[in-house]
């Protein structure tokens, strides 16, 4: 398999995705996983070999806002979808992920130049006008995949640490809250499965107790769902009727 020059962006603050997003638009079409202070966005450096063995590995702080960047020719900087962490869970990151978005070395000059002094006021001024719309959406959403991703985290740390006697129904709970997630869009099923069970067997649980623990969770969370939809309807509607027939 032949080596594949990849670059990596560590971004360790939200408030940083907008300056990010104007250098690379291509963020919101590159792989990412969650780390415990941002993500890692993995991309291909459209470059030559002579390029990258120029590229530092450097941190570059602006104000309060600090990135990482890592980049070889020879080997890769990436953390693996299902790398394992030291509490013994594996990094989160989303299906599917698609190949890694191509940057052009114009681009990466750009950002480097622009992160090492001197910071001229003609580059203030620019950051100023970073916050774009499609940025600020796309840090929203990221900021919800973020907040997802805890959720899972914390909910299954706190399962496998159960003590006897009280597994069954913090499963019970972990499940009720995580599969509402995954009732709203914003996280995959298998994934919220595949954690509560590791986390579950983890405690002690049989598979024959996880599995029916789960099912009764997840037919209780799709009945909430369920109702939540009609009255959501039945409230749109009276609104409707009550702005039409009122005097």
């Amino acid at each position: 398999m032949p080596l594949m020059p990849y670059l990596v962006v560590d971004v360790d603050n939200w408030r940083a995705l907008p300056r990010v997003c104007e250098f690379f638009p291509q963020f919101s079409e590159t792989p990412y996983v969650h780390t415990s202070k941002g993500m890692h966005f993995y991309f291909r450096l459209d470059a030559d070999e002579g390029f990258w063995r120029r590229l530092p590995n450097v941190i570059m702080k602006d104000g309060h806002e600090l990135f990482s960047l890592r980049g070889s020719f020879w080997h890769t900087y990436v953390i693996g979808p299902h790398s394992r962490r030291e509490d013994g869970f594996i990094y989160r990151a989303p299906s599917n992920l698609p190949p890694p978005a191509v940057v052009t070395a114009e681009q990466m000059e750009a950002f480097l130049a622009y992160y090492n002094p001197p910071i001229s006021s003609q580059a203030y001024e620019r950051a100023a006008r970073l916050a774009t719309p499609h940025a600020r959406r796309f840090a929203r959403a990221l900021d919800i995949a973020r907040y997802v991703a805890a959720a899972i985290d914390n909910e299954t740390s706190q399962l496998a640490r159960t003590p006897e006697g009280a597994r069954n129904n913090t499963l019970y709970l972990a499940s009720l809250r995580l599969f509402s997630f995954v009732k709203g869009g914003y996280a995959d099923e298998f994934e919220v499965r595949q954690s509560l069970i590791q986390a579950a067997r983890h405690s002690g649980l049989t598979n024959v107790e996880i599995e029916r623990t789960m099912n009764s969770a997840y037919r209780v969370s799709d009945a909430r769902f369920a109702q939540l939809k009609i009255e959501r309807a039945d409230q749109k509607k009276e609104g409707g009727y009550g702005r039409g027939s009122r005097r």
